[in-house]
């Protein structure tokens, strides 16, 4: 199988680097913040949309609960082994990223419209991708249909659910690539550079890679959310030189928390799904600061690290190379951006931990 390589994690391109550069010149630190503020916002809302189809019973339903990390119980899973075909397409959100969003798409097989009549149909533009679940063999409306996407500027997979396998076809080189569902969606992120970030995020915590993958897009969110709240945040902690705005970190924290699956709602979720108790994937936690993230418990964690923060302004210079230095300088701006990095070190490992908890002698489970 060839490799890929993932394109760099970049929040900002050159053409947002430009702008910033020049209201930066033009109008100063104070007018660049809410760009700052609104490019930290989108990760949230970017949207991705997946389109599924294929017949009835070929593992639609369990393809699209996967990817949302869902079991066939939960609230809001696509109900599966149901033999009635789709009519219309039908949307599934991700539960924690409601941007993420995979549409069950009526098989082309069912319908008696020509490829391209039933992609109009189906509002083929409004989809990033397409995925085409087949059982064990390929039929003729199944090419067809793969090379008019192809035709359209899109991509499509094909995943032969009865193989186990990912097979994604029609490529340039008309070889066949076969991978696994962790390689999968990381070819996916190779086709959505722009949405990579968040597609990051919606992925469940399959492997450690993945929660690697997350710390690193949550550590570049951490320092827009530390630029924005060291510039505009101007709440005093008593007995600290240090200004934060405590509604943005409790925002960026309990944003953390949920990517991370470490929300009361995904443990429980993954509790039922490997049949543990939830406490016990609780016990795995390492801070009891990840279970309880309000207003005070934040004031109080700074109160006991920021005393030992240290200057990384190098970091914000990466990502805002423009007025990085600038406001690395600023003791907020360290005291911010080291508590988050700081709370992220322990949600990360209590994540790996409540992974290797679960899967143990669960392994096919996940």
């Amino acid at each position: 199988m060839g490799k890929y390589q993932s394109k760099p994690n970049r929040f900002f391109n050159d053409e947002e680097i430009k702008m910033i550069a020049q209201v930066y010149n033009q109008d100063g630190l104070d007018a660049v913040l809410p760009l700052i503020k609104d490019k930290c916002d989108h990760l949230d809302n970017e949207k991705v949309t997946i389109a599924v189809t294929g017949e009835s019973g070929v593992g639609k339903s369990a393809f699209i609960n996967a990817m949302r990390g869902l079991g066939p119980n939960d609230e809001g899973a696509s109900k599966e082994n149901i033999k009635e075909e789709t009519s219309e397409p039908t949307p599934y959100q991700h539960p924690t990223l409601p941007s993420v969003c995979l549409w069950d798409l009526p098989g082309i097989g069912t319908t008696r419209f020509s490829a391209r009549k039933y992609l109009d149909k189906v509002n083929f533009n409004t989809y990033d991708l397409f995925v085409l679940i087949t059982g064990e063999r390929f039929k003729e409306n199944d090419v067809k249909l793969a090379k008019e996407i192809k035709k359209m500027g899109k991509e499509i997979y094909f995943i032969r659910s009865k193989m186990d396998t990912v097979e994604k076809k029609l490529s340039k080189t008309g070889q066949y690539l076969w991978i696994d569902m962790t390689q999968f969606c990381g070819r996916l992120e190779f086709e959505l550079p722009d949405k990579k970030n968040v597609f990051v995020l919606s992925q469940p915590n399959l492997t450690e890679a993945v929660i690697e993958k997350k710390k690193k897009v949550l550590r570049a969110k951490v320092l827009l959310a530390a630029v924005v709240s060291g510039g505009i945040g101007t709440i005093p902690i008593p007995g600290l030189s240090v200004a934060c705005d405590i509604a943005i970190l409790v925002a960026t924290l309990l944003h953390m928390r949920s990517y991370l699956g470490l929300d009361d709602e995904s443990l429980c979720r993954l509790a039922c799904r490997v049949n543990k108790p939830v406490q016990e994937l609780k016990a795995e936690i390492t801070s009891p600061f990840v279970l309880n993230i309000t207003p005070s418990s934040v004031i109080k964690l700074i109160t006991s690290t920021v005393s030992g923060a240290a200057m990384i302004a190098d970091e914000a210079l990466l990502l805002i190379p423009v007025i990085g230095s600038v406001i690395g300088a600023t003791v907020s701006f360290t005291a911010t951006c080291f508590l988050l990095n700081s709370a992220l070190n322990d949600f990360t490992k209590s994540a790996l931990n409540v992974l290797k908890k679960a899967i143990e002698d669960n392994s096919e489970v996940l």
